[in-house]
């Protein structure tokens, strides 16, 4: 098995692979990439054919299907990598996959996802609680959201608010979750977009991103956008430089979703209650 010290993760929306030959070109435009992870969105999988895709693959998929013409995503992983899935979870539809695994004893959730075009926000709400309910800190969650997040920097070509709701949810998983949009952290006010439209005037939007914990920010040594196209999709990779080689000294912070749970809540006043009182009972 291959360890890793630095970690590459590449997302991309391959806009169906069910045909051998189309599918057959991504993976190996994939290799290609020598990336460790790679997050694909749209892929049409289905259950009866799996089998068929990890022997051309040649190593582990994580599966979450859709139908035979629409959504599907999956998690792919380098050959001989030394990362260990501890638990994965697929919804039902589709359209968000959520592992657990460890890399060289680091705990880590990867969430790939492809959210709707619409301004539906019961994907957002299925996925806080997945992510919940599923998912530990830290975080790297990456994919299609088809929304974007900020309308005068990632958008062009059209005076449209596209998806307003979906954007605030989005606004409010980061808040929760304390994620940071990688790309805009580390590219500022750059103009850059991963998908065009065929209409005419033209509209540019960036709406394939990777929305990661703030503990890992500091590790990161790229976040790009890769000029060449396997679909209508520009694919992007994160590159991480030193998380991955081993625990060491930091701070602890609360994951702040934790509030929300009744029990956790209970559990943490019985804590205070009995170490608190009987001390204020002493100073009295």
């Amino acid at each position: 098995m291959v360890s890793i010290t630095n970690l590459k993760i590449c997302s991309v929306n391959v806009r169906g692979v069910r045909d051998r030959h189309k599918r057959r070109k991504v993976f190996l435009w994939l290799r290609q990439k020598k990336c460790d992870i790679y997050f694909l969105q749209e892929t049409h999988s289905v259950e009866a054919t799996e089998h068929i895709w990890n022997n051309e693959w040649g190593n582990k998929i994580l599966f979450c299907h859709g139908q035979s013409n629409s959504m599907g995503v999956c998690i792919l992983f380098k050959r001989n990598i030394s990362i260990e899935i501890c638990n994965c979870f697929s919804d039902n539809i589709g359209r968000g996959i959520i592992a657990n695994v460890t890399i060289t004893d680091y705990n880590l959730t990867l969430v790939n996802i492809y959210a709707p075009n619409t301004d539906n926000i019961n994907f957002y709400h299925s996925l806080r609680d997945n992510i919940e309910n599923h998912g530990f800190e830290p975080f790297v969650i990456g994919g299609d959201f088809n929304t974007v997040l900020n309308v005068d920097l990632d958008k062009r070509g059209s005076p449209l608010q596209p998806h307003p709701k979906c954007r605030n949810e989005i606004y409010s998983l980061m808040k929760d979750f304390d994620l940071k949009d990688i790309w805009r952290e580390l590219s500022h006010n750059n103009f850059r977009y991963t998908w065009k439209s065929n209409s005419d005037p033209i509209i540019y939007c960036w709406m394939d991103y990777f929305l990661i914990s703030f503990s890992l920010v500091n590790t990161v040594k790229s976040c790009e956008m890769l000029a060449d196209l396997i679909s209508d999709h520009n694919p992007i990779t994160l590159s991480f430089e030193s998380c991955f080689s081993g625990r060491g000294p930091g701070y602890w912070k609360l994951n702040v979703s934790l509030l929300n749970n009744a029990d956790y809540v209970q559990a943490m006043k019985d804590v205070v209650s009995h170490f608190l009182i009987p001390w204020i009972s002493m100073q009295t």
